[in-house]
């Protein structure tokens, strides 16, 4: 999640693994393993140690800007957190066929999102019949795709037939 934080008086501090960002009218609190930038827009702005300590061991980025809105800094980790974990995991689902099979899983989902749509605007096509089954072709090319240049032109072959649709309206 990402935190803005502007105008003059506004406080942030740490508390029971919370993020607690108070302002003259406001007080809002976010679970601290949730927040992943702050960014401080204005001058007037307090954070307290205790806080900036808390969210760089939680992984958090926080930037300062200036007036203008030019960064002026930034408080970090060292090294992100899970780094190495995500690039093997990364690494591991682009070698064994894992990747693919979520992209295929996106993918056809995308398809299905856009044949709802389709059915909903049918009464003002005057191609729905087409169009249907040109989005059905692609879903079950995107269901067979061997590799991912394969399901790249069957979710390719499903945007052109759905902005077709689009255009129609």
């Amino acid at each position: 999640m990402q935190i803005v934080v502007s105008g003059h008086g506004v406080r942030l501090r740490y508390r029971r693994g919370l993020l607690v960002v108070e302002g003259r009218e406001a007080r809002r609190e976010y679970p601290l393993h949730q927040v992943d930038e702050v960014l401080l827009l204005t001058g007037g702005i307090a954070l307290s140690t205790r806080a900036l300590r808390a969210l760089l061991r939680a992984g958090s980025t926080v930037a300062v800007f200036d007036w203008n809105g030019q960064l002026l800094g930034l408080f970090m980790p060292p090294a992100p957190h899970g780094t190495v974990a995500y690039r093997r995991c990364q690494y591991e689902a682009a070698t064994n066929g894992k990747g693919l099979e979520l992209a295929k899983r996106w993918v056809w989902l995308k398809i299905r999102g856009q044949l709802e749509n389709l059915k909903a605007w049918r009464r003002g096509l005057g191609k729905y019949g087409e169009l249907k089954a040109e989005l059905d072709a692609a879903s079950d090319a995107a269901a067979r795709a061997r590799d991912g240049r394969e399901l790249m032109e069957a979710e390719a072959r499903a945007a052109s037939a759905y902005w077709s649709a689009w255009s129609e309206l």
